[in-house]
């Protein structure tokens, strides 16, 4: 059983194939590109030396987290979702996030009974990464 906190897959597009296929994915399951932040230029403009192209895409679903922050505004503090594409040190590229584990939202949210929401979104997540390698 995979126990690791992490969702990773290689692909062999490109970097900005990548980047755009998640964000065509993410934009057809409903998510919002709320943020790009692309780390190599900004590590670069800060004179910081690094050889790898990585950018974090921070999405939303604006149904999604309506629906949870009107349950309870803390949950504000899981979004949004990152999806991150990076180059590895043999220069392949991956698509990762962080995945969540509703049993321990449902832990930190017992009141809410979200875990079922939870997992939804996470299942969502997941696909949006499956469909963009």
């Amino acid at each position: 059983m995979n126990t690791s906190p992490f969702y990773i897959q290689k692909t062999q597009k490109s970097f900005s194939e990548a980047i755009e296929a998640v964000k065509d994915n993410a934009a057809n399951a409903g998510f919002n590109l709320v943020a790009e932040h692309n780390m190599k230029n900004t590590f670069e403009r800060n004179y910081l030396q690094w050889e790898r192209n990585y950018t974090i895409l921070s999405i939303c679903n604006p149904t999604k987290s309506h629906h949870a922050l009107s349950m309870d505004k803390r949950l504000g503090c899981f979004m949004p979702k990152n999806i991150v594409v990076f180059e590895d040190d043999n220069r392949i590229v991956n698509i990762m996030m962080m995945k969540g584990d509703p049993n321990k939202m449902n832990e930190l949210f017992p009141e809410l009974g979200i875990s079922e929401m939870s997992a939804k979104v996470m299942n969502e997540l997941i696909s949006i990464i499956e469909k963009s390698i």
